[in-house]
């Protein structure tokens, strides 16, 4: 049945349940899968290198004018003392009361130019306040395939894997490594920035290491009845140690470290046991334990 927003508000009488039972199905990507199968593409960005092509299924908006960081700092939870041009950093944007409206990528183009780049949520949330509030701000849209047939301003190309600048100079010669194009920068990357990620990721993996070894595991024993959260337990507190750790040392030099970083020593900590085979692996309470537990 068409209608409005506020029409499909007041039939359902619950915005919760309307959500919850809405029947548009799994978020759609435009494009054909390329891969073979899933296993073959995770195989290829750890062991060679894989091509990703993003130019279809995110929302690109951008926002200029003299009024654009005062936009972007009235909604956003995110500082912006230390952002301006050749900058990025996550974005996350909350409503009147404090609840999260979503997330996406914040790019600096220039001193009056930004870009918003992820889920249609976030960029529309801000488009909506720079065209209805008090902002001398432009905004230009680059819509996801989805909503515009195909037809993109720009197009975004990803080359991840240890072969990747192998890759690279086969195609184009020897490539200079003081001008490698990184992630999702919106400059040309330099030196310095592909020094810090390693450096960060090498941080990351110390500590990881450390805490596997020192961190206990009797607290979490508490969980005996449920092994699943005896497991979440424990890894979270050596992730959270990790971060206590390091979170000093690389706020500010990197941007989102904060919000990211506990997330990096998870992912780090099941690499280390997964793939690198680190110890010591959690050891399982006694039966006695397990059996009061239950």
């Amino acid at each position: 049945m068409p209608g409005s927003l506020e029409d499909k508000i007041q039939r359902y009488g619950n915005v919760a349940d309307m959500l919850r039972n809405v029947q548009v199905g799994a978020y759609t990507y435009p494009m054909k899968p390329e891969f073979s199968n899933w296993r073959d593409e995770q195989a290829a960005w750890k062991n060679t290198a894989v091509l990703f092509d993003q130019s279809f299924h995110m929302t690109d908006v951008y926002f200029r004018g003299p009024d654009v960081l005062r936009l972007l700092s009235d909604l956003g939870v995110n500082t912006f003392k230390n952002f301006g041009k050749n900058k990025a950093k996550q974005f996350v944007a909350c409503n009147y009361d404090g609840y999260v409206i979503g997330d996406a990528i914040l790019f600096g183009l220039d001193d009056e130019e930004f870009s918003l780049v992820g889920r249609p949520i976030a960029p529309d949330w801000v488009a909506f306040h720079a065209e209805t509030g008090d902002y001398d701000v432009k905004v230009v849209r680059d819509e996801r395939s989805v909503a515009n047939q195909g037809r993109r301003l720009t197009f975004r190309y990803q080359l991840q894997g240890p072969s990747a600048l192998k890759i690279v100079e086969k195609a184009v010669g020897k490539y200079d490594f003081d001008t490698l194009i990184g992630g999702h920068l919106t400059r040309l990357g330099r030196r310095e920035d592909v020094e810090t990620q390693r450096e960060y990721v090498t941080d990351l993996r110390r500590e990881a290491l450390r805490a596997l070894a020192e961190v206990d595991q009797l607290p979490s024993w508490q969980y005996v009845h449920n092994v699943y959260g005896m497991f979440t337990n424990h890894f979270n507190r050596i992730a959270s140690q990790v971060a206590e750790e390091l979170l000093p040392k690389w706020k500010g030099r990197l941007a989102g470290v904060d919000f990211f970083i506990h997330n990096h020593s998870f992912i780090m900590l099941e690499a280390l046991r997964v793939d690198w085979n680190a110890e010591p692996f959690v050891v399982l309470p006694p039966p006695s334990l397990i059996t009061e537990g239950n």
